[in-house]
């Protein structure tokens, strides 16, 4: 009788796994036995639809945070612009340096959580910096903008660990289905009392398709 590997799709698991459940529905002596495969699988399938809905959501938390990211890094640079504007040009000024030590691009290339908190720091020092109030007026706008990529980066956060969360149940679900499959076989030969003949009850591993290729990652199960 062969048993997926662990790592193997989902998808892999429910190709060997309704086969057997009907199998074992469509034969009177063996109908019985077919609930606990049946309990298995759609354990299976539900964990594996909960783990792609988990991706899609990464995948929507991962856009949110990087059109945010986006969105300030065109704040700083608007006000980099503006900045140098009243200095003429002159990047080795003392406010321009305090301001902005490592220019534009020491904070747009900055990890998001790092943005983050560069910008509230150059808010504060720019909220106290003898500036006209045209250049003064962008810290509220700054601040507003890294708020909103702090609110994206959590909810990025999130999302990953509910995936984790989804990941580990689909695992659980796979342990289990495996327990109920070989629990399902030893039932058979007990019932026919012919190790061939409960074979016949399981899909060969000579017939798996393409279709039953182990995924790539397990996330992607």
């Amino acid at each position: 009788m062969y048993k997926p590997p662990f790592q193997s799709s989902s998808r892999k698991f429910l190709s060997y796994g309704v086969y057997h459940q009907v199998r074992l529905e469509a034969t009177p002596r063996t109908a019985p036995l077919a609930g606990a495969m049946e309990v298995a699988n759609r354990d299976v399938k539900t964990a594996a639809l909960a783990v792609e809905e988990a991706d899609w959501q990464v995948m929507r938390a991962l856009a949110l945070r990087d059109a945010a990211d986006s969105g300030l890094d065109a704040g700083i640079s608007a006000f980099g612009r503006a900045l140098l504007d009243h200095f003429g040009g002159d990047r080795g000024s003392a406010l321009y340096q305090r301001l902005l030590p490592h220019g534009v691009s020491g904070i747009n290339a900055a990890p998001p959580a790092t943005e983050v908190k560069l910008v509230e720091t150059l808010a504060a020092a720019l909220a106290e910096a003898g500036l006209p109030d045209a250049l003064r007026a962008h810290g509220p706008v700054l601040i507003a903008a890294a708020q909103q990529l702090a609110a994206a980066i959590a909810g990025y956060e999130k999302a990953v660990r509910e995936r984790t969360l989804k990941t580990g149940d689909l695992q659980l679900a796979k342990d289990r289905w495996i327990t109920a499959y070989t629990r399902s076989y030893g039932a058979l030969v007990q019932t026919f009392g012919s190790k061939a003949m409960a074979e016949t009850f399981f899909k060969a591993a000579a017939t798996a398709s393409a279709q039953d290729e182990p995924a790539p990652t397990p996330a992607e199960n």
